[in-house]
Order: structure tokens, then C-alpha cells, then sequence
């Protein structure tokens, strides 16, 4: 199944079947037939480990935001190029994003588009907060592209999956002599 868009919750489908989840209650329907579907299971609940325990810090599960990272430019990057992709918590506005997940990727013999797979505790997140994935690439210490725009994620109907497109950055300029 795929995630596809939802007026509020987490939808997925395949074509014709459909897992639609809000909170902690779902169903799964039969959707083949649209004029005539069939629900195949009601007022499901999420089950939560070792009685209860998942409110508790550090006990919930292992959960994954996952996509890729790509740019628009042809530009072939070093084998030892790296992007950092991280998840971060960017709830308030005025304080630095506090960083949940980060993989940091070396390019290798590969190029763009580049998967990437963050693991978190999902008791470290807040279901009122928001969540975003950013990347960047580095050569040689030197930041080469990043993201220009917010890829949100998890939280408030957003995606555990996301492709992002990275911009390339301006080299600094060497101060003149």
C-alpha cells in the first residue's frame, strides 16, 4: 500500500483496498466497488506494548522515516562526498530544531537519487508537534546542497516517507587580498 491524501488521519490504499488510521482508531475497507464498499475491519485500536508502556520514555518501539535525497543539477559527486539527513523536531519557532535522528551517508560509487532509512524511538515523539527530514551534501567539509524547502513528516497527517530535492549552495567566496 501506498500513502495517498487523507482530509485528516494516515490513508493508505492500493488501488482497492484502504487503511485509513486517526490517532490511535482505524478501519480497513474494501474500496473495489467505490458506490458499494465493504468495511473489513472497524474501531481498530492501537495496541500498545507491554500494557501501556508506550507512553513511557524509552519504551516504545523502533520506528523509520525513509526516502531519498536527490538534486536537479548534473553534477557527479566524489565517492567520498557525505549527505547528512536528519529528523528534527521543529515545533518552536524561535528555538534550533532539536535534532531526534540523524544517518550520515557516503556517496561511494553511487549518485543521486540516494535512499536513506532514520531510525527513532517513537516514544520520543509528540503526536503535537511538528516533525521535518532535512539533508545536506558535503565535499571535503564544504556544504554543497540543501534543502530549501520544509519536508514534514510523521505527525498532523504527514508521511513516514519523503523524497528530497536539494539545492545546490553558493561556494563562499575567499576574502580578497
Amino acid at each position: 500500500m501506498k500513502q495517498v491524501e487523507a482530509a485528516s488521519g494516515t490513508k493508505y490504499s492500493d488501488g482497492s483496498v484502504v487503511w485509513w488510521s486517526k490517532g490511535e482508531e482505524g478501519f480497513l475497507e474494501d474500496d473495489s466497488k467505490p458506490e458499494n464498499s465493504e468495511m473489513l475491519a472497524k474501531d481498530c485500536q492501537l495496541q500498545k506494548n507491554n500494557a501501556g508502556s508506550a507512553n513511557k520514555p524509552g519504551a516504545g518501539t523502533i520506528s523509520t522515516v525513509s526516502g531519498t535525497v536527490t538534486y536537479l543539477q548534473r553534477v557527479a559527486m566524489p565517492p567520498t562526498a557525505e549527505i547528512i539527513v536528519q529528523l528534527q523536531d521543529v515545533s518552536l519557532p524561535d528555538a534550533g530544531a532539536k535534532i531526534v535522528a540523524e544517518e550520515t551517508i557516503t556517496f561511494g560509487q553511487r549518485q543521486v537519487p540516494i535512499p536513506f532509512v532514520l531510525k527513532f524511538d517513537s516514544a520520543k515523539i509528540d503526536p503535537k508537534h511538528s516533525y521535518a527530514v532535512t539533508a545536506r551534501i558535503f565535499t571535503e567539509s564544504q556544504l554543497r546542497f540543501m534543502n530549501a524547502k520544509s519536508y514534514r513528516v510523521l505527525t498532523q497527517g504527514h508521511p513516514t516517507k519523503v523524497d528530497l530535492v536539494l539545492v545546490q549552495v553558493e561556494p563562499a567566496k575567499s576574502p580578497s587580498p
